[in-house]
């Protein structure tokens, strides 16, 4: 519901621009444009106040989400700031907390948090919000009410003091004019002694109601014909379109702005059309008409729905003023008038609304932790899924030293935690999500995301602090007791990688070996030969000789290179980027779908393409000399998911492994 108020606020702040706009711009295009024009140019205001959809947020959206972001945070910072006095009064003696108080916080914090991870300062804004809602729309439904209660009332009098017209000649004129205009419709024909001026009322059951003054033929015809042109544009509902618009933004002033040039706008359009073809003399008996309706009539004036054929002195002034001024528009005029209202409509979905981040979210697909961002604030790791932004995040924080996840979605979030030990944080995970999915507090997909969210929280930890086993990082290097690290493994006790670093500036070559809650580590120097064999995942070259290059070296054994068909044959892989690729391989490279792997063969080269691999990958190849076939085997590393790109070059068959298994493998030749 909170949404539905942002959105019609901002889309009533478009309107307002479009208002101020066609206001300002008035005096230019008051005596350019036909008054048709001036009127219907209202109705694409209209449609901005009323259509709360935009194909995107626009300037005015855009300002909504920053204004929303900027109380989150500004709400986020308030609260983080009593966290920390808080943890500041826990730490007065400077003691650490024991395990009993550490509990204790805990509890404390679970206090301050309900089911859903609502904290009482979002329960607080929620309700202001609540309140704010309800008294729009409570205030927008009595002024409906209202004005629907008044017309009905108008109607029901109107009716009372009414009588038809029963003059045959008044009758047969009447016909006629209907006739002429191609009213296909009932239209009733009354006169009253109340009403101030002849109108027109009824939606379902239209009605020109005279006054009981005497006409001549000629202002009799000039009334009906006024009249009828109202009921043939479908003025009426216009009216009503616009009272509803005054009553849904009833606190922009520019709504009331709107209606009131739609009435006088109203009028000085109908003038213009019935007065379109007429000569000057017509057009003085039509304006005696005006006059004469002006002053002949009773005390009860119209509704705001009701369409008279007087009006107040000074828009009675416009109009016979209006009346005198004969202008043919040429079509550059007329297409400068187009122009301007496919201008002002762009303006109007360029000035937009808010558009809620969940427009883009009913298909339903599986949600990866890589389609999510993480933003960490006072402890709580926030996975922003499915278009979150920071208005959505929930406040709160938790005590120094522990951990909390929250899982955003624009709808809702859930809170888990809080957990002690970092180091532990995946089996602690895993152990609430079992738990809350048995009790259908968590789906599938859910579950799945907080245990993504928790190895890579858990790994990111073990990454950057090693200070338990003398390893430092400073910038993008690592130091071991002092000495920078050339390679750095970091490896769990089965030996899968957590992170792997080259750094060619470096001295030794370093492997970290642990158990997965860091309960035992072990460092150790990798030998020559190890490092040598490291080194040939990152580039290999082979050849009979030794060939120098600028970053690896490899040589051939003697043996192998007498059992080459061609001697002089060079064979090396390498890594590379997409911005190395030349214009034609870039080209179908972009043109490859994801999880399907390519060999894509140019005269010189093979490359090894695969998008959306899970993790990053290690590989290792293999050429068999005797026949002058490689064999490229790729492996999962931990770590954030990307690309296999490697280049092959020399002209030999290649064969790809993945995780041990074949790869079914897409050709692709390049001339």
């Amino acid at each position: 519901m909170n949404k539905i108020l942002i959105t019609y606020a901002s889309v009533s702040v478009s309107a307002a621009l479009l208002t101020s706009i066609l206001l300002l711009l008035r005096p230019l295009y008051r005596h350019l444009f036909s008054k048709c024009w001036q009127y219907y140019i209202w109705l694409i205001v209209v449609a901005r106040f009323l259509i709360p959809w935009n194909p995107g947020n626009g300037i005015v959206g855009n300002l909504f989400h920053q204004a929303q972001e900027a109380l989150a945070d500004a709400g986020q910072r308030k609260d983080a700031a009593q966290s920390s006095l808080m943890q500041e009064q826990q730490s007065v003696d400077q003691q650490p907390l024991t395990q009993e108080q550490a509990l204790q916080n805990t509890a404390i914090l679970s206090q301050q948090t309900n089911q859903n991870g609502i904290t009482e300062n979002n329960d607080s804004r929620r309700n202001h919000t609540v309140v704010v809602q309800a008294v729009w729309l409570l205030t927008a439904l009595v002024l409906i009410v209202r004005k629907i209660t008044v017309y009905q009332s108008f109607v029901k009098y109107l009716k009372a003091a009414s009588s038809p017209v029963e003059n045959m000649n008044c009758l047969e004129a009447f016909g006629k004019i209907i006739e002429q205009n191609h009213v296909k419709r009932m239209v009733g024909l009354y006169t009253n002694c109340l009403t101030a001026s002849p109108l027109l009322v009824g939606l379902i059951h239209p009605a020109v109601v005279l006054t009981q003054a005497e006409l001549s033929d000629t202002e009799f015809y000039y009334t009906v014909l006024h009249e009828l042109t109202h009921y043939r544009r479908r003025d009426l509902f216009y009216k009503w379109l616009v009272q509803i618009t005054v009553c849904l933004h009833w606190f922009n002033p520019f709504a009331y702005l709107m209606a009131r040039e739609v009435n006088r706008m109203c009028e000085l359009s109908c003038d213009e059309a019935v007065t379109k073809h007429m000569g000057a003399e017509c057009r003085r008996a039509y304006g005696d008409t005006l006059l004469h309706a002006a002053g002949t009539g009773g005390f009860y004036k119209n509704s705001l729905v009701s369409i008279t054929l007087g009006g107040g002195k000074q828009l009675l002034k416009e109009r016979l003023g209006e009346l005198m001024k004969v202008k043919k528009r040429s079509k550059r005029v007329t297409a400068a008038a187009l122009a301007a209202a496919v201008l002002l409509t762009g303006t109007a979905v360029a000035a937009g609304g808010y558009v809620q981040p969940s427009a883009a979210r009913k298909q339903k697909k599986e949600i990866r932790l890589s389609d999510c961002r993480i933003i960490e604030k006072n402890g709580v790791f926030y996975i922003m899924c499915e278009g979150a932004v920071k208005s959505d995040m929930p406040a709160g924080g938790v005590t120094k030293g522990y951990v909390g996840i929250t899982l955003v979605k624009p709808d809702k979030y859930t809170t888990i935690g809080p957990f002690e030990h970092v180091d532990r944080l995946v089996r602690d995970v895993k152990q609430q999500v079992t738990q809350m999915r048995k009790k259908n507090k968590l789906t599938a997909e859910e579950a799945s995301l907080f245990t993504q969210a928790a190895e890579k929280i858990q790994d990111d930890a073990s990454q950057e602090t090693y200070d338990f086993t003398s390893i430092t990082k400073k910038k993008d290097a690592y130091y071991y007791r002092g000495a920078r690290i050339r390679i750095f493994m970091d490896q769990r006790m089965d030996e899968s990688f957590v992170k792997f670093n080259y750094d060619e500036k470096g001295e030794i070559d370093i492997c970290l070996r642990h158990e997965e809650d860091f309960s035992a580590a072990a460092v150790s120097y990798l030998t020559k030969e190890e490092a040598e064999e490291i080194l040939k995942d990152l580039e290999i070259k082979t050849d009979k000789k030794t060939i120098q290059d600028k970053e690896r070296s490899f040589t051939i054994e003697e043996s192998d290179a007498g059992q080459m068909k061609d001697a002089n044959q060079e064979i090396y892989v390498r890594r590379l980027t997409k911005e190395e690729l030349s214009g034609q391989v870039k080209k179908e490279v972009a043109r490859c779908k994801d999880k399907t792997w390519y060999l894509i063969k140019t005269k010189d080269c093979t490359y090894i393409y695969y998008s959306d691999l899970p993790n990053d990958y290690a590989f290792q190849p293999e050429f068999y000399t005797y026949n002058n076939k490689a064999k490229i085997e790729i492996v999962d590393m931990k770590g954030s998911g990307r690309c296999v790109l490697l280049a092959v070059y020399g002209n030999v068959p290649v064969t790809v492994t993945y995780q041990n298994q074949k790869a079914a493998c897409q050709e692709i030749l390049l001339k």
